[in-house]
């Protein structure tokens, strides 16, 4: 099954986007930039929420550029947000619908930032957070934005969220997930975005993994 077809995008307007990063449970995420770095498109990194755990020990994280955004309790951030909500209140009205506040205020204020520094696009690992957060920057700033979809994110999303997983899937620019059977289930359960879905599987650097001969005698496994 091949990759999804979609226009390419220019170096130096992409960015990735994520809720938290970095943190042990994404190591193929860290993975997956340290390698585009390798092939030459270093690209920045911006996370929602600081990292409250460990990280992988074993990759270079030095060699990413990671973009925090502020305490959005502080009061900078709610001044700037409050005001930007304003001059966008065409399209979105603050007493419309609440549960998509703090994912407006990111966006808001991350959306404009990305806009100075002329990204286009970003792409989000997991249909969550993050990936609403793009779909605001789409909706308020008109950049676009693609999906990686993993395994909760797709088949257990969060019951009312007023941007449903269809509805992110359906506006990105294009979805990947690891496997054939993700899949072909976002295209049942999306078609209208069937042409934008395909499977990139995850991929392991296999020069870190060296063959070693067996030890003579009883092999014991636990």
């Amino acid at each position: 099954m091949p990759a999804p077809r979609v226009e390419p995008l220019v170096e130096g307007r992409l960015a990735y986007l994520f809720e938290r990063f970095p943190a042990f449970t994404q190591t193929f995420c860290a993975r997956e930039l340290l390698e585009l770095g390798r092939q030459g498109l270093a690209l920045p990194v911006y996370s929602i929420r600081r990292p409250t755990g460990p990280a992988p020990t074993d990759l270079p994280f030095g060699e990413l550029t990671v973009h925090y955004l502020p305490d959005t309790n502080s009061l900078p951030f709610k001044l700037e947000t409050k005001v930007l909500a304003y001059q966008h209140r065409r399209q979105w009205r603050a007493g419309d619908d609440r549960r998509d506040k703090h994912r407006i205020q990111e966006a808001l204020y991350l959306g404009r930032r990305l806009r100075q520094r002329g990204i286009t696009h970003v792409h989000a690992h997991f249909i969550g957070l993050g990936a609403r957060t793009a779909w605001w920057m789409h909706r308020l700033f008109g950049l676009s934005y693609s999906l990686t979809a993993h395994a909760q994110d797709m088949f257990n999303p969060k019951a009312g969220q007023r941007l449903p997983m269809e509805t992110l899937v359906q506006d990105a620019r294009f979805v990947v997930t690891a496997s054939d059977y993700s899949a072909d289930f976002l295209r049942r359960r999306v078609p209208a975005a069937h042409d934008r879905i395909g499977r990139v599987y995850n991929g392991l650097d296999l020069t870190r993994f060296r063959a070693s001969q067996p030890a003579q005698g009883l092999v014991r496994l636990l």
